[in-house]
């Protein structure tokens, strides 16, 4: 259980990953066309929206992150956004960016370096981690090739992109250590009293199941494919019918990713549930497994584990949660305090990003400008971050 959204530095944003994991967020929703609608893209130059000592910071990686986190805000689409709160999502995009490029520089000041086997080993595990993403929600995941393309980049260029911020992952660490963070249990007690709301666990149903998906070369599966699909989720439910456990036919037959546990897919609130797993999941009793159900993405069967009942989770199941958030958030005080000196200098930080400034200043009521009139949004970690999980996704470059 994750109590608070991540505030921590760390960044996982690489534009390689980001165009396939801004379409697994939404996939299910129409993307309405924020060229015409958004604030903040009206808001972005041509050129860089800021440089740091020399550096810029394009206007394509800045939307790449803004998109991604507004794609987390807002469900992918599905709810609104209002401007104010697209204007505190970029300040906190903007931030992000200005941040790396400063540890960036920090890392090639210290002769950090990336050997080939940590990149090659990297790329790899992030490639797996998406097409198993896709996988679990029951779409053909994409290949490399697919990726690249969606992204607008090279493999060459997406490998340097991770290279560094494999850098800058590597110096924000340093910087932690060297600091030596502290989180006592009365300061993860006082949270846990204090914040108690945090905490509350809604109607849950802890669930298995066997996912079968039509195989095909192309997106759409046709007639066959969809009868061959069939084929396999009626031999999978017999196996069952006929005495194997559901794990094991799920670790042989299912194509989910979560089929190497037998298909655990743990306590899911009820609310989170697929329409087409809620429905028969309320009805059922712990242990009974579900008919064959059909989904525009394939062939399910599910059993029922056990129901759980909305409560707070006590201090002891959230106690090294709550660690991890405060010292996680420590860091990122840590982290502004570091790049305070370079970005709050008008000579070594400029920033081009105009938003409205009648918005700017209800966000962030203290802005600074240059001589030359460039909103300096305060990128050092003064503005609040949006309410939203930090992993990163993005949008495909214009």
């Amino acid at each position: 259980m994750t109590p608070v959204g991540y505030q921590g530095m760390k960044l996982t944003h690489c534009f390689f990953w980001a165009a396939v994991a801004l379409a697994a967020v939404s996939a299910s929703a129409q993307a309405p066309d924020l060229s015409r609608m958004d604030i903040v893209q009206r808001s972005v130059p041509d050129g860089p929206v800021a440089m740091v000592d020399g550096s810029p910071v394009s206007s394509d990686d800045f939307l790449y992150l803004y998109h991604s986190q507004l794609a987390l805000v807002t469900g992918g689409g599905q709810q609104p956004a209002d401007d104010r709160t697209r204007v505190e999502i970029a300040l906190h995009a903007l931030r992000e960016l200005l941040q790396r490029e400063v540890l960036y520089k920090e890392a090639l000041r210290r002769g950090l370096t990336v050997t080939e086997e940590a990149l090659d080993a990297n790329y790899a595990r992030r490639l797996s981690a998406l097409q198993e993403r896709w996988a679990a929600q029951g779409e053909a995941p994409p290949t490399e090739a697919d990726i690249l393309a969606e992204s607008g980049q090279t493999r060459e260029e997406a490998r340097a992109s991770m290279r560094k911020l494999m850098l800058v992952n590597q110096v924000f660490d340093a910087i932690i250590r060297e600091s030596d963070i502290e989180v006592g249990d009365a300061e993860v007690e006082a949270f846990y009293r204090t914040r108690m709301e945090l905490f509350k666990r809604p109607n849950r149903v802890h669930l298995r199941q066997i996912f079968v998906r039509p195989k095909t070369a192309g997106r759409e599966p046709d007639d066959a494919a969809w009868e061959e699909a069939r084929a396999r989720m009626d031999r999978a439910r017999a196996r069952i019918r006929a005495g194997e456990s559901f794990e094991t036919v799920a670790r042989s037959a299912s194509d989910a990713a979560d089929r190497e546990h037998g298909g655990d897919m743990g306590p899911v609130p009820t609310d989170a549930l697929p329409p087409f797993y809620m429905e028969p999941a309320l009805r059922m009793n712990p242990g009974e497994i579900s008919d064959i159900i059909r989904s525009p993405h394939g062939f399910h069967i599910i059993q029922l584990v056990a129901r759980e009942e909305s409560d707070t989770a006590p201090l002891e199941e959230v106690r090294e949660d709550i660690r991890r958030i405060l010292r996680e958030n420590k860091a990122d005080e840590i982290l502004a305090r570091f790049c305070e000196p370079i970005l709050s200098d008008s000579r070594r930080t400029r920033v081009f990003l105009h938003l409205d400034p009648t918005l700017l200043a209800v966000v962030n009521p203290s802005p600074a400008s240059d001589a030359a009139g460039e909103t300096n949004a305060a990128p050092a970690g003064k503005q609040a971050a949006p309410k939203s999980n930090r992993s990163q996704s993005g949008s495909k470059k214009r």
